[in-house]
């Protein structure tokens, strides 16, 4: 008798364990899934689904992992075997979707690329699967370790594929934040799982000057490669260098931020100034930009919510990878320092899948300590799936994409009337302010045009918006004020060669008339080496050229 109660009682055990590790597995799949979340019926670059995606399955997470440790209280020393293999899994579906469009099989994201997963760009694509790559690695070297010579287990075979594809992909990215990223997760999970470090340190007093020649040696070799992969994409790198030097600038103004999603508008402004003062070089002019992104994302930390803050943010990694390696994570840790080195030259954050996976691998490294820790865990995603399911505009931008299809065939005053409607929703989309704005100056509603372009300068640092809205006072005979913005738009954006054409017709308007600025504009519209030539800047020279005496004729007649 007392055999058989004991016997139902571990049965009772394990049904429990087994269910509560189901569920919680269940929910570790649905929160990172959102990496997959994809669909072409909203713009394109526009996040909503993802966002509409990852609310729901974090909170799915936040009840499976409540659930599961109310089962059984120990489901969350299980966690990381679980988030683990779930982000293998995941990665292995990017591979596959990524090879499918290299192959034809399946359409990219976007038309410039031939490979980006379910991303829209192949940097964020080969940013993800350099943050996989280091788990996928650590789990192949921990397999080799166990089967030793015996070459015959399914999982050994099955990460060397793995890691052949994730290797293929990566280097067909053509993504040179995601190879650096690659190398120090690489360099961090060998050194760890060999021990390295006191290898190193013993042969170090051992063969002191044939290791001082290796170092030698070594850091010649990364400095060519450095070199070499600097020059693959010089222009963008310089690029990107300037944007870093810009974002620094505005930090060095207000160290304390500017607040949240105030990049665009503080970027544009600081870079408006830089131009303005003079004090630049011909190279800085050529590569400069209007970008989306600060392309280092503790820079942007750094900007929209101050030093603080990113110190702050800083520590919390260092702890959760301490928390980490004392357990012995040493695949998970590998996967943070990817994202964190992938983070000095891009843009990861702003993609909700990749915020979510960060925030799950940083949370499982201390999730062990304790049930309370991991219910906490639970609560904290549940409460950023509520969050991002209360600022949900999927539905909005679908009617938008909509609206945008339509909007050749049915005209600009159905497409304001749409516009109308979805702009509560909205609002904070620098792209559908934009769009807004310029239908309402087609339409003539010009002042209704530059308050929408005005609140499209917080989300977007294009200065066609400031084109736009000098062409609206233009429109209005406020030829003052056109100027003014016409001058910013130079001023925000050099080598764009639009705003000098714009300040050239001004200056020859009638009531506005200025032959020496005219002359001056002229000039540079027909001297001027543009970044990208287009037809475009030929048909401006064209109507310079052509007009100039008709212009000339206007006035003597006025006279």
């Amino acid at each position: 008798m007392y055999v058989n109660l004991r016997c139902m009682k571990i049965i009772e055990v394990r049904s429990r364990k087994y269910l509560a590790c189901g569920l919680l597995l269940i929910g570790v799949l649905g929160v990172l899934s959102s990496v997959c979340a994809y669909t072409a019926d909203i713009p394109a670059g526009e996040m909503s689904f993802q966002y509409l995606w990852a609310g729901k399955a974090n909170r799915l997470f936040a009840i499976c992992g409540i659930v599961s440790i109310i089962i059984y209280p120990k489901v969350h020393l299980y966690l990381q075997r679980f988030v683990t293999w779930s982000l293998i899994l995941w990665g292995c579906i990017e591979v596959f979707w990524g090879l499918g469009q290299l192959l034809g099989l399946l359409s990219p994201n976007h038309y410039l690329f031939s490979i980006t997963g379910s991303f829209y760009n192949p940097g964020p694509y080969s940013g993800y699967l350099a943050m996989i790559f280091p788990i996928v690695l650590y789990e192949f070297l921990c397999v080799s370790d166990v089967i030793k010579n015996k070459r015959t287990s399914v999982t050994y075979y099955s990460l060397c594929v793995i890691i052949s594809l994730l290797i293929c992909m990566l280097l067909i990215g053509m993504s040179r934040a995601s190879w650096f990223a690659v190398l120090i997760s690489c360099f961090f999970v060998c050194s760890i799982h060999y021990s390295c470090f006191n290898s190193l340190r013993e042969k170090w007093h051992l063969y002191c000057k044939r290791m001082i020649v290796c170092v030698i040696c070594i850091f010649i070799t990364l400095s060519i490669c450095c070199l070499g992969v600097y020059y693959l994409k010089k222009d963008s790198a310089d690029g990107r260098l300037f944007i870093w030097k810009i974002t620094s600038l505005a930090i060095s103004k207000r160290p304390s931020g500017y607040g949240e999603d105030s990049f665009f508008k503080i970027y544009g402004e600081t870079q408006e100034g830089y131009f303005k003062s003079g004090n630049y070089s011909k190279k800085e002019e050529f590569v400069a930009g209007s970008p989306q992104y600060a392309f280092n994302e503790y820079l942007r930390i750094a900007l929209e919510y101050g030093i603080f803050v990113l110190i702050v943010c800083l520590l919390v990694l260092y702890y959760c990878l301490s928390e980490g390696l004392k357990r012995k994570y040493v695949g998970l840790c590998g996967a943070i320092l990817s994202l964190m080195a992938f983070s000095l030259f891009s843009y990861p954050l702003s993609y909700p899948s990749i915020v979510v996976t960060a925030i799950v691998l940083l949370l499982t490294c201390v999730s062990e300590k304790s049930s309370i820790v991991f219910i906490v865990f639970c609560l904290f995603i549940g409460g950023i799936g509520v969050c991002w399911d209360n600022e949900d505009t999927y539905m909005s931008d679908k009617k938008w994409y909509r609206c945008r299809k339509l909007g050749k065939l049915c005209g600009d005053e159905f497409v304001k009337a749409e516009y109308d409607k979805l702009y509560l929703k909205l609002k904070k989309s620098g792209t559908f302010l934009f769009e807004y704005g310029k239908c309402l100056s087609r339409l003539g509603d010009y002042d209704k045009s530059n308050e929408i372009l005005k609140e499209a300068e917080k989300y977007n640092c294009d200065p066609m918006i400031l084109n736009i809205i000098g062409k609206n006072y233009q429109k209005q005979a406020n030829y003052v004020k056109a100027e003014e913005y016409f001058i910013r738009a130079i001023y925000r954006l050099p080598n764009r060669i639009y705003p000098y054409y714009l300040l050239a017709k001004l200056y020859a308007e009638p009531a506005f008339y200025s032959p020496e600025k005219y002359a001056n504009m002229k000039k540079i519209v027909l001297t001027k080496r543009p970044k990208v030539y287009s037809i475009a800047i030929q048909e401006m020279r064209d109507d310079l050229n052509k007009n100039y005496f008709q212009y000339r004729q206007s006035i003597k007649e006025i006279q």
